[in-house]
């Protein structure tokens, strides 16, 4: 088993670029204790895991950190893998960062006015006014989205703005009591008049809230944090406090990060991320997604500011994962990124995002838990997408083993065939046996079906979960299979 310093050659090669020429903006005289300039750095991006904090696939110590959650002082113990977090601090000339101060503020706060779960555990809800996605890479914090029903609080922090959101955390709260209990939202003013306005589809009432910093910072445009109670799903929230909240971050020629979902998009010279204008005409793209920016699409940016324009470096971005494993590792490789569970192949990026599951185990939980950490036999929920060369992974969690010894498997068919009274299915390069005897086969909504309307149905492409035992190279023989889309 490797240190853990052996993440870090990772993130200060993909740091190179965004270091180079930076250091001639370093501050306070630049001493860092001997080993070279400092640059300032400041971002906004996802938490990835514990050991320092990792953030948009930056490691930052935090020694001397002032972290501030929900308004509050707190310790690092108070942030989760998924936040989306504001990081300000310093980078040195190999890469090494530090924090001075990070801020986490959940995105909303509210009820749950609507919520469908897909077969396949992705899914959408409307909570005060916010149409918010989740899907693989989102952490359910303490209930499942299939336990989650409509009128439970729930707290989220997602990357969005302006009515839709993509959850990187969901958490539910205590017991919900309308017109009683507090609430909060983030967003953008629109349709503002004397006494109310628009927050995604939410009307808002600040005619007897306390504004921060004053009423004259508050027109269209701006974005907002509210705070406030609300009668019904329809009514408008009645808000007792709105504070605006600066979203630019930086001074001209700080080095910055920034992930984000893309606003409105003219092209790769200009186009919008949390309201910030990017122009990453000139960028490496680092990533192997078969996915084009766009509207709508997320992304992970690193680069300078000039003037009121984030200039990229480099841009990265990041489809919702397809397909989902979880086995016995095979093998783990640290120092190339990689990791095997049933014969098949996964990349790391720097930005996965790490969770130890197993607090039901004799192990215990490891908050530090980074691919260093892992070890052949450790029984792990793979969360990915297939990119132009091979399988990436952007989210881990090391569970508790399966008593019954079983593997899963869930993500479109590569190729599928009949064989007498059985038949073979590989899904992401992963292989699955199946028995017309023993699998039970399932259609999308549950339901039992017989072995020759599964095959009519399935085809590459269609989308299905298998569960059977782990026999180290494949699924051997599935105990069910079921139809996802």
């Amino acid at each position: 088993m490797m240190g853990s310093s052996a993440g870090k050659p990772r993130v200060r090669s993909l740091l190179a670029a965004l270091i180079a020429g930076a250091l001639i903006v370093a501050c306070g005289g630049g001493a860092d204790g001997g080993s070279g300039q400092l640059a300032g750095i400041e971002g906004t991006g996802i938490v990835s895991g514990f050991g320092s904090v990792y953030v948009n696939g930056i490691e930052f110590a935090t020694t001397d950190a002032s972290i501030t959650v929900d308004g509050e002082p707190a310790s690092e113990s108070r942030l989760r893998v998924g936040n989306v977090v504001r990081v300000a601090g310093r980078i040195d000339k190999d890469g090494n960062a530090r924090a001075d101060r990070i801020v986490f503020d959940r995105s909303l706060d509210g009820p749950i006015a609507r919520i469908e779960v897909a077969p396949d555990g992705t899914g959408e809800l409307a909570a005060l006014g916010q149409t918010v996605r989740f899907d693989g890479n989102t952490v359910f914090v303490n209930t499942p989205a299939g336990d989650l029903e409509k009128g439970d609080l729930i707290a989220v922090s997602g990357l969005g703005d302006d009515g839709s959101l993509r959850a990187t955390t969901i958490q539910q709260g205590p017991t919900y009591v309308p017109g009683t209990t507090r609430i909060d939202v983030e967003g953008i003013v629109r349709d503002l008049d004397g006494s109310s306005f628009q927050l995604g589809t939410l009307r808002v009432n600040y005619s007897g809230a306390t504004i921060e910093p004053g009423a004259d910072a508050l027109r269209n445009g701006t974005y907002v944090q509210v705070f406030g109670a609300q009668n019904g799903d329809d009514d408008a929230l009645n808000a007792d406090s709105v504070a605006t909240r600066a979203r630019a971050q930086g001074d001209d020629g700080e080095q910055l990060f920034l992930e984000g979902l893309i606003g409105d998009f003219a092209g790769l010279s200009d186009f919008s991320v949390n309201g910030q204008r990017v122009d990453a005409s000139d960028a490496e793209r680092t990533d192997t997604a078969p996915l084009a920016p766009g509207a709508g699409v997320s992304i992970s940016i690193r680069g300078s500011l000039r003037g009121d324009v984030l200039v990229a470096d480099s841009f990265a971005v990041q489809p919702s994962p397809e397909v989902m494993l979880q086995a016995r590792l095979d093998d783990v490789n640290a120092p190339s990124d990689g990791l095997e569970l049933l014969s098949t192949r996964w990349t790391v990026r720097a930005d996965t995002l790490y969770n130890d599951e197993r607090s039901d185990n004799a192990a215990g939980n490891d908050r530090q838990l980074r691919i260093d950490r892992l070890a052949s036999g450790d029984t792990v929920t793979v969360h990915g997408y297939m990119g132009r060369t091979g399988l990436v992974m952007t989210r881990l969690e090391r569970v508790a083993d399966d008593a019954q010894g079983n593997a899963q498997v869930r993500g479109p068919i590569d190729s599928i065939a009949r064989n007498g009274d059985g038949g073979r299915i590989v899904v992401a390069g992963a292989e699955i046996q199946v028995s017309d005897a023993t699998t039970v086969f399932l259609n999308a909504a549950g339901q039992a079906i017989d072995a020759d309307n599964f095959f009519a149905e399935a085809a590459p492409g269609t989308v299905i979960k298998a569960i059977g035992p782990d026999n180290g190279s494949r699924i051997d023989i599935a105990r069910s299979v079921q139809l996802n889309r």
